[in-house]
């Protein structure tokens, strides 16, 4: 059940979508459209749903194309994806959206300062641009202004801002399109944070990478990681 800002959707067994404002006095509504959907994704503004048959929607907020309709409208019920591209999952960052196709293609639209779109410019995009690098993915997780993905054989990427190490290269240094999350390390799930990424590797031992201030990493320090770190208390 993926929550955004401010706001939470859900998918119900028959695949409806509801969403509700995270406060306790409001009640989950239907999405409207009368689609069904197969997964959700709530980001900072804005909804994404992979429909049943692979279509994408998105609503909400859509001030730098994070819909990805070509448009730079908001939208209060479900709109088309432009492109017609047939994907098997989508993940809503804060003001932009990335989504994988049924042939292992990333795809990405909305906001673009700090190359969070992967797609080696920083121009915002409205409507879905393949991310670069030639990679096949298998998923994608948008955070606020950067994104992971994992490949078909669990390798890590990451992309965009990396003030604080949330690339997990090594460096901090920003980047618009995909490099290599440093350790070697096969990842069977990855998502981006705010400004940290956490990932589960297959042998099922949690690490974490980017700001940690707050401890946020879990490594028992307040030091930010510029690679992969073990999250205490694992074997």
């Amino acid at each position: 059940m993926p929550s955004g800002a401010g706001h939470t959707c859900g998918l119900t067994t028959a695949k409806t979508v509801y969403c509700w404002a995270d406060i306790l006095s409001d009640q989950p509504v239907a999405v409207s459209g009368g689609l069904g959907f197969e997964s959700v994704s709530a980001g900072g503004g804005h909804n994404c749903a992979i429909a049943t048959g692979g279509g994408a929607y998105c609503w909400g907020s859509n001030n730098f194309g994070q819909l990805g309709d070509g448009t730079g409208q908001s939208r209060s019920s479900p709109t088309p994806v432009a492109g017609g591209l047939a994907l098997t999952m989508v993940t809503a960052g804060s003001l932009h959206t990335c989504a994988v196709s049924t042939i292992g293609g990333a795809y990405c639209w909305g906001r673009n300062d700090h190359g969070q779109l992967g797609d080696s410019t920083t121009t915002d995009r409205l409507s879905p641009v393949a991310v670069g690098g030639g990679l096949s993915f298998a998923t994608l997780s948008a955070g606020a202004n950067h994104t992971c993905g994992l490949t078909d054989t669990g390798a890590a990427y990451c992309w965009g801002w990396n003030g604080n190490g949330q690339l997990g290269d090594g460096t901090t240094t920003s980047t618009t399109s995909p490099v290599p999350v440093a350790g070697g390390l096969t990842f069977t799930s990855v998502s981006a944070g705010y400004s940290h990424t956490c990932g589960i590797t297959t042998t099922g031992v949690l690490y974490c990478w980017g700001f940690n201030a707050t401890g946020a990493l879990g490594d028992g320090t307040t030091v930010d990681r510029a690679t992969p770190v073990k999250v205490l208390g694992q074997p």
